[in-house]
């Protein structure tokens, strides 16, 4: 018997898919919370898009990312860095894994991409602008 028959048929693939489409919509909800909980993040680089790289593309030499505390990082952020992050601060990081360094608090968002800008010679960020 083929992978498809073993599925079920044509009909029934159609109508589980129909439903798995239909709880999604809940499920997304349920990771989302009330959307506030999730930091934004930007990451930045010290140079302008290579040609034939498109703005979708992610390069990987970053210099760094600008983030802001959230109810989901703040506990983590606060022991990692022995700061004491309020909600809706920003901060810098720099470097990767065990030598990530962070800068902050900011108040804005404005303040960190200008500290990102002075300190680490970021040029241009790419990462939530909802």
């Amino acid at each position: 018997m083929g992978q498809a028959k073993q599925r079920g048929t044509r009909e029934q693939r159609i109508a589980e898919a129909l439903q798995r489409d239909a709880e999604a919509p809940e499920q997304i909800d349920e990771l989302e919370g009330d959307g506030d909980d999730f930091p934004r993040m930007f990451w930045g680089y010290d140079r302008e898009r290579r040609p034939g790289e498109t703005p979708f593309d992610v390069p990987d030499d970053m210099v760094c990312m600008v983030s802001n505390i959230t109810p989901m990082n703040q506990a983590p952020v606060n022991a990692d860095t022995g700061i004491d992050f309020e909600l809706g601060e920003w901060f810098v990081s720099t470097g990767r894994c065990a030598d990530t360094v962070v800068h902050g608090p900011f108040d804005t968002l404005n303040e960190a991409f200008e500290y990102a800008r002075t300190e680490t010679g970021a040029i241009r960020f790419i990462g939530d602008f909802c």
